[in-house]
């Protein structure tokens, strides 16, 4: 978690938001309080000796000192008389306490060796003895200072409550409600706090932590805090800011925060061009929480888009991502299913690599929230479970990527299933260091959405799994919604677009002969070994059965025997076990299914009714039947089945009769099954 600001960042914006450091003695263990370090931050990248160069410039400038008078200056301010008392009385933040705090902080951060040690060591995820030694240091440092014995004898915290976590949840709210505004090319920041945003997360986090010592009026500690941002900010600007460490700092923490330079890049000076106002990017944004749809939205600032060589790499930001995947679960408690929506702009085509960092991927495991990731021409839908079982180290990335593939790689395996349009090539890899792993199975599917508007004739479109080991096409889908194509992938591979070339030699002329090759195309109904389809032949109960089981593109089932005629070894078992467990088909009274019994047309009906989600009363069933003049005939166990099937568009009557009993041709089972497919 929390690649943001980086580990210099953490402990300095600690520091001048005077939050006592005091929390990180808690414990005695001196591993767990490197657990929290590393749960918080590993995973960072960002050079290590330029982080302590940067230590080593606030340090020697006085920067912390200098924060530390502006905070008092603002909360010795009359209008936050009250607060301050507060502050001293019940949390015991006095200008003594807090100095004490910081200057076994500044001693303990002055220690370079070590500390480099120990940055390296949390980046990399293992504690060698010589950073948990320096830890101790840290921890019996400050176990002895005033503030700490002061909230361990007045019992601040509530029984059981961390300090530690209490710190970090104070620091998380004031950086998810901090944005960032560069002036100009000087490196001359503005900081700006969303004081309601701050105010609700301290009462929050106050209910959450502390016992009766509280601060009263948490919008005033808010208004505080905003107050001593903006100082923070002139601060940095006078010490830190326009110099090349800082410059070199910032280069490098561009993957991980939200940050945006100044619009007027030839301007300089703090008096130099002006910003517009999308300058004005939130240091961490944690998504829109959408309580009704049980989803946290992500826009263009939680990502970072980089595009070479027409490629392009979309890196989602993980403090962001982690942040609004946990907020999401709080706000919709623990039984509902999330989701992550990430929308992309300015992304086209489908080469796309997709990057989610470790603890994304563990946030979304870990609170059972799936992800969606959207980008103009290729879309994700990842379960929270898709990736258990793959070994993914702390820090690695994780890349999705998809690319467009060689048509003519694939003309000699498509034959005579139609023209290759377009061929998609799908990876999955796990990077950490130098080694990278390619993933080619899943725990559970993953849906990929593709764009194929203009490919061709989208009822006659359909996807393949190209078995590159025996140069063989395998069909995938021929759902195609909206212009896209959505595949419910076990797997990544290779995939190829074909636009059908399927006929049958007794069609020519049929009423029915754009539905039957239509069909035909999404691999739902078969003809004859002599190329033809035969359109007017009936057709029985377990044929009819297989055409709708394989439009549904659901999984089969083993048969378990439900039917007394229907055996195991059958060619339709597989395709009746799948529909009575779709509840598409229950057999008869008798125990017997009749798979070679001509379905009628009631029957039909009866099937197809379980896909429609009409619901109608009696007084809505009447109706639709009315038009019919053999209205009368229809069982009335079928009735309303009917009803559902007319009122949906998937039947219709011939000359103004319904024909119930009349058994159904091949022509009208693939007519009403390419209803139901395209609905």
């Amino acid at each position: 978690m929390k690649k943001y600001l980086s580990i210099l960042l953490v402990l300095t914006m600690i520091l001048s938001m005077v939050i006592p450091m005091g929390a990180f003695a808690e414990g005695n263990d001196n591993q767990a309080i490197f657990d929290e370090l590393k749960d918080k931050f590993g995973g960072v990248t960002t050079d290590t000796s330029l982080l302590i160069k940067a230590v080593e410039k606030l340090s020697g400038t006085n920067f912390y000192n200098t924060v530390l008078n502006d905070a008092e200056t603002v909360i010795n301010g009359s209008q936050y008389s009250g607060l301050k008392f507060e502050l001293n009385s019940k949390l015991y933040l006095t200008k003594d306490n807090v100095n004490g705090e910081v200057e076994i902080v500044k001693k303990w951060l002055s220690n370079t060796k070590e500390l480099t040690k120990l940055i390296d060591d949390v980046k990399k995820g293992s504690a060698s003895q010589v950073s948990l030694g320096y830890i101790g240091t840290l921890r019996s440092s400050l176990l002895g200072s005033d503030l700490a014995k002061a909230w361990e004898n007045k019992g601040v915290l509530q029984q059981g409550k961390s300090k530690i976590n209490f710190v970090l949840d104070i620091y998380d709210a004031i950086l998810d409600n901090l944005t960032v505004k560069e002036k100009d090319s000087s490196m001359n920041l503005e900081f700006n706090i969303n004081v309601s945003g701050l105010s609700s997360r301290i009462k929050a986090i106050q209910s959450e932590y502390l016992n009766g010592n509280k601060i009263t009026d948490t919008s005033k500690a808010a208004s505080a805090v905003s107050d001593a941002a903006k100082l923070a900010a002139n601060d940095f600007n006078n010490k830190i800011g326009n110099s090349e460490v800082a410059k070199s700092l910032f280069k490098q923490l561009v993957n991980y925060v939200s940050y945006t330079a100044p619009s007027d890049e030839g301007s300089s000076g703090s008096s130099g061009g002006s910003s517009n106002s999308d300058a004005d990017v939130p240091v961490t944004q944690p998504g829109k929480v959408d309580k009704e749809e049980s989803a946290v939205e992500f826009g263009k600032d939680n990502v970072s888009v980089q595009t070479k060589d027409g490629v392009s790499t979309v890196t989602l930001k993980e403090y962001d991502l982690v942040a609004g995947i946990k907020n999401l679960r709080k706000s919709i408690g623990s039984d509902k299913e999330g989701k992550a929506v990430v929308d992309i702009e300015n992304v086209e085509g489908v080469n796309v690599s997709f990057v989610l960092s470790s603890k994304i991927a563990e946030a979304l495991s870990d609170n059972n929230i799936s992800l969606e990731i959207n980008a103009g021409d290729i879309q994700y839908l990842i379960s929270s479970d898709a990736l258990k079982g793959i070994e993914i180290p702390s820090g690695a990335k994780i890349q999705f990527k998809s690319a467009e593939g060689d048509v003519e790689s694939i003309a000699a395996a498509a034959g005579e299933l139609g023209n290759a349009k377009k061929v998609v090539e799908l990876s999955l890899e796990v990077t950490s260091g130098k080694d990278t792993t390619k993933v080619s199975e899943f725990a559970s599917p993953i849906t990929v959405t593709v764009n194929v508007k203009g490919l061709g004739d989208k009822d006659k479109l359909a996807v393949y799994y190209f078995n590159e080991e025996e140069g063989k096409l395998e069909f995938v889908t021929g759902k195609i919604k909206d212009d896209k194509a959505v595949l419910v992938l076990s797997h990544y591979s290779k995939y190829a677009f074909l636009e059908s070339t399927k006929s049958f030699t007794d069609l020519e002329g049929h009423w029915a002969k754009t539905y039957i090759e239509s069909m035909a195309a999404k691999n739902a109904v078969n003809g004859y070994e002599d190329g033809t389809f035969k359109p007017e032949e009936k057709v029985t109960r377990a044929q009819f059965v297989k055409m709708l089981v394989s439009s549904l593109e659901e999984k089969l089932e083993a048969y378990d025997g439900s039917f007394t005629d229907v055996a195991d070894g059958d060619w339709f078992a597989p395709y009746v076990a799948a529909a009575k467990k779709l509840g598409i088909a229950s057999g008869y009274a008798d125990g017997s299914f009749k798979p070679n019994k001509e379905i009628s047309r009631t029957e039909m009906a009866v099937m197809l009714s379980s896909l429609t989600d009409e619901e109608l009363t009696e007084e809505d069933v009447a109706k639709e039947l009315t038009v019919f003049a053999d209205a009368d005939s229809i069982p009335s166990w079928a009735r309303e089945a009917v009803a559902e099937v007319v009122k949906a568009g998937l039947m219709n009557g011939d000359n103004g009769s319904f024909n119930p009993e009349n058994p159904a041709a091949r022509a009208e089972a693939a007519t009403v099954i390419y209803r139901a497919y395209n609905k």
